[in-house]
């Protein structure tokens, strides 16, 4: 396992059709419940939030917000720091509350497993991206965000942060149903399909 140093975690990446359109940074992956060897800086697994750039020039991210709080969408505020033209920037939601202008930025919030509202705001306070009213529970080891060929909300069993998102791997959502058998459970004698 290795700890990601300041920017390693933004990384280039290539804007899909599934963007097309778009004016300003999304939010594009999450992860509630951390995954196995990404790490922050101080050695420890911790949620974070992926934001892309979709666009073709730099975005100043200076004074945006993010908030897991549609009453407070100034909660955690962004340095001044910039993301690049098809560009992913990694935040922390670690509760850390580091805004540095240079390294890895940690939010003061969390990411709720049981699923959140989350949004992205710019400086004159107005939602640029949100994922509302919440984004689905969250799994172990699974990712959460936009497909990178149709732009859907898709689970990823290969998470990516910091990079584009992969579909292989992606489906809409977990199927929690109990078995179900046609049959009365009980003793039997010769076959009975079930």
């Amino acid at each position: 396992m290795r700890a990601l140093p300041f920017f390693a975690a933004t990384v280039f990446g290539i804007a899909s059709s599934a963007f097309a359109g778009v004016s300003s940074p999304i939010l594009n992956e999450i992860s509630a419940m951390g995954i196995g060897s990404f790490l922050d800086e101080d050695g420890e697994q911790e949620d974070w939030i992926e934001i892309f750039n979709p666009t073709e020039n730099p975005v100043s991210l200076n004074d945006w917000s993010l908030t897991d709080n549609p009453t407070n969408p100034r909660k955690w505020i962004f340095p001044d720091v910039s993301i690049g033209p098809s560009e992913y920037l990694i935040v922390f939601a670690s509760r850390k509350d580091r805004r540095p202008t240079s390294g890895n930025l940690h939010a003061n919030f969390g990411l709720d497993t049981e699923g959140e509202f989350l949004g992205i705001f710019d400086e004159s306070g107005t939602l640029v991206d949100s994922w509302e009213p919440e984004f689905p529970p969250q799994r172990d080891g699974y990712s959460y965000g936009l497909h990178p060929q149709s732009g859907e909300r898709v689970y990823f069993s290969t998470p990516t942060p910091g990079k584009s998102n992969e579909s292989e791997g992606s489906f809409a959502e977990f199927l929690d149903a109990e078995v179900q058998f046609s049959v009365p459970r009980g003793l039997y004698e010769g076959q009975d399909p079930i």
